[in-house]
């Protein structure tokens, strides 16, 4: 994913937009200050002011093929046996 924008004006609604870049669909998505603790936070920030891809893990809600909503749960380590080739390709 790549992180499109972070709006963090109102702490009590805190939102990102994330960006599949497999299939350029956006995902506008709100969730609590606690991700925003820690390294989450700064993995979400590094990855908006450099524009590069980030892996996160998602809950996604789907309902007759379309995306109805989506949750980030967390930032994570690219999955091991997976080469930094990925993240040049979308580059």
């Amino acid at each position: 994913m790549k992180v499109v924008a972070i709006n963090t004006t109102d702490p009590l609604d805190l939102q990102i937009v994330l960006l599949d870049p497999s299939t350029q669909a956006q995902h506008r998505m709100k969730f609590k200050d606690d991700l925003f603790a820690g390294e989450s936070r700064h993995k979400l920030f590094e990855a908006l002011e450099k524009r590069s891809l980030l892996w996160v893990e998602l809950a996604i809600k789907e309902i007759d093929g379309e995306a109805r909503s989506v949750q980030l749960l967390r930032t994570v380590d690219r999955p091991a046996g997976l080469t930094a080739e990925i993240d040049d390709q979308e580059e």
